[in-house]
């Protein structure tokens, strides 16, 4: 599947989609589509390689955040099974590339980030998270017959780890997965104050998750101790300390450079010291007899003019 054909098909999406254009090979954006197509609720979230906000590690490949199926952190590998020279002790693969071979445990990656996104949602949150967080591993170009063919009835066969055949009803079986969940813990849907918490690890959650012009607001009572959660996140959102730090800082004179790994918060930082930046320069030239002066200029350059109305909407909402 190419990045146009992955693009018109998140542009029918009926569920919310974040960062589809980082889904760099065949294999990933077809696992994503079939998510895509097959998620038809709009409360549901599908992230493409999130990365957490305190967090510098590799991010996961996909996570679906969903009311019902709850969480789900998906680990795709689009080897071939010649590729794949070896099983060893654990599900580490030995896998050959053109520079040689390497060793991955696949199980170990995906269950390192679900553990990741565990930890982040539980600081975001006051209690015990209920809701159940699963992992998978998806090999989207081997069939399971191809696998025990080649690897004989002592194959490594864990009941995370899916095929090609399982690509186009995953969405299916995550949902059911949560069903399940769901049933033997008597509730209809998990809690809308953990899903939160959830997406709350992943960053500034008004810049990288603005909530739907059409949705209503999340009601609370006065007094109770969500009416503090939500004003505490109004006021701090959910960036880290050093983001906090940066978007507060007064970026004068001189150059100022700010480094991170891809998807570390570089662009919210950004959006949020502009904000911030117009705020001050607007307050400071309030006067009770003066014209109303215009707001300050400001150009932000990027790379690519792809990222141009990308980084006009985060500078808008910050």
């Amino acid at each position: 599947m190419s990045l146009d054909q992955l693009r018109r098909t998140v542009q029918h999406a009926r569920c919310r989609v974040i960062g589809w254009q980082d889904a760099s090979n065949h294999a990933h954006r077809s696992v994503l589509a079939s998510l895509i197509c097959e998620l038809k609720s709009e409360s549901s979230t599908v992230l493409c390689e999130p990365s957490l906000a305190r967090s510098t590690t590799r991010p996961p490949d996909i996570v679906v955040v969903c009311p019902r199926a709850g969480i789900h952190v998906i680990e795709v590998k689009g080897v071939g099974l010649e590729q794949i020279t070896a099983i060893e002790p654990g599900g580490q693969f030995a896998i050959r590339y053109a520079t040689g071979t390497r060793r991955k445990n696949p199980f170990v990656q995906v269950r390192n980030a679900m553990f990741d996104i565990r930890d982040a949602a539980q600081r975001a949150y006051f209690g015990d998270l209920e809701i159940p967080i699963r992992y998978w591993v998806v090999l989207a170009q081997i069939t399971r017959v191809a696998w025990q063919d080649r690897w004989g009835r002592n194959a490594v066969l864990p009941r995370e780890l899916l095929f090609q055949e399982d690509v186009a009803s995953l969405a299916g079986r995550l949902s059911e997965a949560g069903r399940k969940q769901l049933q033997a813990c008597d509730l209809q849907q998990w809690n809308a104050n953990e899903l939160q918490a959830v997406y709350s690890g992943f960053g500034d959650s008004s810049v990288l998750f603005p909530a739907p012009e059409d949705r209503a607001p999340r009601q609370v009572r006065e007094t109770t101790l969500g009416e503090l959660f939500d004003e505490a996140a109004e006021t701090y959102k959910t960036l880290s300390d050093e983001q906090q730090k940066l978007s507060a800082q007064v970026w004068g004179r001189g150059p100022r450079m700010i480094r991170g790994v891809a998807g570390s918060g570089k662009t919210v930082v950004l959006a949020n010291n502009l904000a911030r930046w117009i705020e001050r320069a607007q307050k400071g030239s309030l006067s009770l007899f003066d014209e109303p002066v215009r707001p300050p200029r400001i150009l932000a350059v990027c790379f690519n003019r792809t990222l141009v109305p990308f980084l006009q909407k985060k500078i808008g909402v910050a």
